[in-house]
């Protein structure tokens, strides 16, 4: 039964009786079904009557919105008359919507509105040329009706496919309906919840958007809090926010998808878009346009400056996104007040929060993820959500982009494992301290100066071989909850003209990234001494130092580099160092320490272990633990506690490896290894 059969089934007097009451707030969905159908069953009327076929009476238009106006005044709300009023679509507009729309609302309609769609194409669209004469609208309003900068098309809610045939997509259906939204697989797994940041920076977006600007672009090079920034933006004019992370989309042909379901959704529910990282988008100029041209206030964010020519006119530009430490740490706040709600967990302390975590610069995306995959952790464990769970999620963000050009390294040591002079001890802690306030302080304050561009944090070890300057790294790595990156020699340096330089700057951008410790182990080989060219190879040489020396200078993050022989550093590098950390060999004191932290608390010794004349052989650290190992495997292969004489001979074995002699008398102490001296 057609529409306008069962509209006048309706008035029947026997149906008039089983009218039901007026509509209520909660009867919203057939309100708006009643509303939708009406409108329908008016077309449908139209269409018989242009094809000369006998019609049943209707009340017509008057009626239905007459009725439309009751459930109105009753509290229901009429998506159709809605999206008329806001969009400002003319009656004419109106028809052609519900016409395209005629397939998946009622195809009885469908059929009468263009009755040779099945034979002509897809079964969910419809003929424009032949709906437009059914419906009798002259054909040059239709032209203007169904251009692609028209109120229907443009917008997405009405799609001209091939052969000017009309469909619609599946969002304005649901809306139309009061349906459940379901977007598509693509544009799900765009969507990403972002919090809101309020601040400066919110406050300029949202005052051009009360300007009447419609596209911003926000250069956001580090901190990744462009979309809470927007979000807090657009609240303070009244909008909500879809954003979208379009990393998040594997393939590049599907993008133009997204972003057109994205608007589609965007109009039908009175949405902000906010889409980033933009190189997706600018990689398509058509899509630019596109998405400027709308009437949908759309802020893109990228990690770098707007490109000129992209557009005939360019769009408001924030440039760059300053976040400071307290904005991060809201960030932080508002995922962990989710995951609160979620799992009825206890909040860390905020001040332990900004310690902990404050100094990293991670996407909102990537703080909920880590607070997340922090709250799992601790609910498998059943106890309360701890800061030091943060730390490791937030480690677990990095990049896999550099893991390809460095040897990533999870640090699993503290403070407490490291054995060096206080004087030591309290430059590393001057690297941290750097580390964690160099936003604040460089950023904030603007101390340097603002034309000072380091703002990055570089230290420089130097000592003997065996001093704890990897351990030191390590360490400083896990006291700021970053990854530790250990550069590779092997990847980086090329015999080739120019690709070392190449290489070093894939790690570096890599690196800017990712929150991490890069580390440059045997710095010496390639921060070297610049020399007087005499030759080819000496010019090329230094243009590899100049250029260290260069992306030294831009890089915003922590480096620790690390030699044997500081003094053949050039010495430009000096300054470019932040903190200079020489480590000496350690005492005898010093020494007993790491004998007993080298052995640590699970193994076991013999009576005769004495860790006070072990402590008399003037070995470094990395020798140390090079003998505590060789004597345990001993120990174990002979099924035995670790003994004296299982220490003297790994004692022996490093002192000939270091080209040095063991005192006699002391050899004389221990028979079995005297006997194997014989």
């Amino acid at each position: 039964m057609a529409v306008a059969e069962r509209a006048t089934a309706a008035k029947s007097p026997a149906a008039a009786k089983k009218s039901p009451p007026p509509a209520q707030p909660d009867d919203t969905p057939a309100a708006a079904l009643n509303h939708v159908l009406g409108r329908l069953a008016v077309l449908e009327l139209r269409a018989r009557s242009a094809g000369g076929e006998p019609t049943a009476p209707h009340d017509g238009l008057a009626a239905t919105e007459a009725a439309a106006d009751e459930a109105q005044q009753n509290g229901a709300w009429l998506p159709l008359r809605d999206l008329a009023t806001r969009l400002r679509l003319s009656p004419d507009e109106i028809d052609l919507l519900l016409a395209a729309a005629a397939p998946h609302l009622d195809p009885d309609v469908a059929d009468v509105l263009d009755p040779g769609r099945h034979q002509t194409g897809p079964e969910g669209e419809v003929r424009a040329h032949v709906v437009v004469k059914r419906l009798g609208l002259p054909a040059i309003a239709t032209h203007r009706l169904l251009d692609r900068d028209g109120a229907l098309v443009r917008p997405g809610l009405v799609v001209v496919n091939a052969g000017r045939r009309l469909s619609v997509p599946p969002a304005v259906v649901e809306h139309l309906l009061v349906l459940p939204r379901r977007p598509g697989d693509a544009l799900a797994s765009a969507l990403a919840p972002t919090g809101q940041l309020a601040g400066d920076d919110a406050h300029r977006v949202a005052t051009a958007l009360r300007a009447g600007l419609r596209f911003c672009y926000l250069h956001d090079p580090l901190g990744g809090l462009a979309p809470a920034i927007a979000a807090a933006a657009m609240s303070s004019v009244g909008l909500d926010t879809m954003h979208l992370d379009l990393d998040e989309i594997d393939d590049d042909d599907r993008v133009d998808d997204v972003l057109g379901e994205a608007l589609v959704r965007a109009h039908l529910d009175s949405l902000a878009i906010v889409a980033g990282p933009a190189t997706k988008v600018v990689a398509v100029p058509d899509r630019v346009a596109r998405l400027a041209a709308g009437d949908v206030p759309f802020v893109l964010y990228g990690a770098t400056p707007w490109r000129p020519g992209l557009l005939t006119s360019v769009p408001w530009q924030l440039a760059p996104v300053e976040a400071t430490k307290d904005d991060r740490v809201v960030v932080w706040q508002q995922a962990l007040d989710i995951a609160v709600d979620q799992h009825a967990a206890e909040l860390p302390d905020r001040d332990d929060i900004a310690r902990a975590v404050g100094h990293l610069h991670l996407s909102p995306p990537a703080v909920n993820r880590a607070v997340l995959s922090a709250g799992l952790q601790a609910l498998g464990e059943q106890r309360a959500l701890a800061v030091d769970d943060l730390v490791v999620a937030a480690r677990s963000q990095s990049g896999e982009a550099l893991q390809r050009l460095a040897r990533r390294i999870t640090p699993r040591v503290g403070w407490d494992d490291l054995v060096a002079p206080p004087a030591v001890v309290e430059q590393l802690e001057e690297v941290c301290t750097r580390a964690r306030q160099r936003d604040l302080v460089m950023g904030t304050w603007k101390v340097g100066g603002g034309s000072s561009r380091k703002r990055g944090t570089v230290a420089l070890f130097g000592g003997p071989p065996g001093t704890g300057k990897s351990l030191a790294a390590e360490v400083i790595g896990a006291a700021l909850g970053l990854e530790v990156y250990q550069v590779n020699l092997a990847t980086v340096v090329d015999k080739y003209v120019g690709e070392t330089e190449k290489n070093l700057d894939r790690i570096f951008r890599a690196a800017e990234g990712v929150n991490c410790l890069l580390f440059f182990d045997e710095a010496d080989a390639l921060f070297g001494k610049r020399s007087e060219v005499q030759s080819a190879q000496d010019k090329y040489a230094n243009v590899e130092v100049a250029f260290l020396l260069q992306r030294l200078e831009d890089f915003d993050g922590v480096a620790v580099l690390a030699s044997n022989l500081r003094g053949n550093l050039d010495d430009a590098f000096k300054r470019r160092i932040d903190v200079l950390v020489d480590f000496p060999l350690p005492d005898e004191a010093a020494r007993q320490r790491l004998w007993r932290t080298c052995f640590g608390p699970h193994v076991q010794l013999a009576d005769d272990v004495d860790l006070a004349m072990c402590a008399t052989f003037e070995l470094a650290g990395g020798d140390i633990r090079n003998v505590t190992v060789g004597a345990a495997m001993v120990a174990a292969e002979a099924g035995q506690p670790i003994g004296m004489h299982h220490i003297m001979r790994a004692v022996q074995a490093e002192y000939r490896k270091l080209g040095r002699l063991i005192d006699p008398s002391i050899s004389e102490r221990f028979p079995p290894m005297a006997r194997r001296n014989a």
